[in-house]
């Protein structure tokens, strides 16, 4: 009779958990885009030392130009250039490095818009010269790297990780048409 009794408890505890509303799983964040391209005000040339840029308010990004040895400021433009001249603007790095005495440029994803950083960036670029991507966290230490090794090609570079609050560009003569990312939860 005790067993009737359990199997009877187990059969209707089970048949709670199959009835009961289940909760709602958390909704992944939406995967957000800064595309240079849906930008109509062009020619710009941004002469730093900071500037935003957006696309999809409020998820404005920072962006810090690099600096040449003697300390300069050197500027970026957004513009059809040459090499693509499709009639949409692309944001054009003439070189951007951490050696020789150089400061490289980064896009910051500000803790106002993004507390918790972005995750699984992708950029989209076509370069000249070079190009390595660094995704960096709060502390600058570098959380994923990429490298670009054919030039003249259009793609689509990946940095995946957690918590990357800044990205950092050692290109030289690139061409960057679009950045992407995840917000972290």
């Amino acid at each position: 009779m005790k067993t009737k009794f359990q199997l009877t408890l187990v059969a209707l505890f089970a048949l709670l958990l199959v009835a009961c509303p289940k909760p709602n799983p958390k909704p992944n964040p939406v995967r957000a885009c800064l595309d240079f391209q849906a930008i109509a005000t062009f020619p710009q040339t941004f002469a730093g030392p900071t500037f935003t840029v957006t696309t999809t308010p409020p998820n404005s990004l920072i962006f810090t130009n690099p600096i040449d040895p003697s300390g300069a400021i050197m500027p970026i433009t957004l513009e059809d250039r040459v090499e693509d001249l499709d009639g949409k603007p692309e944001l054009n790095v003439g070189f951007s490095r951490d050696t020789g005495g150089y400061r490289p440029m980064f896009v910051e994803f500000p803790a106002a818009n993004f507390p918790n950083g972005v995750k699984d960036v992708t950029v989209e670029l076509q370069h000249f010269a070079s190009a390595t991507m660094l995704a960096l966290d709060n502390s600058g230490g570098v959380i994923n790297t990429v490298t670009q090794p054919a030039q003249k090609t259009r793609v689509v570079l990946s940095l995946p990780g957690p918590k990357i609050r800044k990205l950092q560009f050692n290109v030289v003569e690139t061409l960057v048409y679009k950045i992407c990312w995840t917000p972290m939860p």
